[in-house]
Parts: structure tokens; sequence; C-alpha cells
């Protein structure tokens, strides 16, 4: 499903966001249902993950406008 305004870097990355974001939400509905603290760590490693991307993202189309 990538789009005509995606970047190389950003179709690049573009699955593997959309999986790491499916697995934080699978994660967080398990902590709300549950309470378990090691779904809470693992959402919260995942969110982490995706940040990084998409800083790292960032970056690159920074870098390659210039």
């Amino acid at each position: 499903m990538s789009q005509l305004w995606m970047s190389p870097i950003r179709k690049k990355y573009f699955k593997i966001i959309q999986n790491l974001t499916n697995n934080a939400d699978i994660f967080s509905r398990m902590y709300t249902e549950t309470g378990d603290k090691g779904a809470l760590a693992a959402y919260n490693n995942y969110v982490k993950e995706i940040k990084d991307i998409k800083e790292k993202i960032k970056t690159q189309e920074a870098k390659d406008n210039t």
C-alpha cells in the first residue's frame, strides 16, 4: 500500500512500522485487560522502536533534501 508521496526511505520501513504498531496494539490491549507488567514492558519497547525508526527516517530525509 505504498503511496506516491512516500520517500524511498519511508517505503523501506513502511511494513516494519506497520508490524511494530500492530504488535504494540496487541500488548497495549493485553496490558489493559490483564495488568501484566511484561505486556507493558513489551508495549514500551515497541513504541521506542517505532520512534527510533521514525527519527531515522526524518534524519535521512533531511540529508537527502540538502
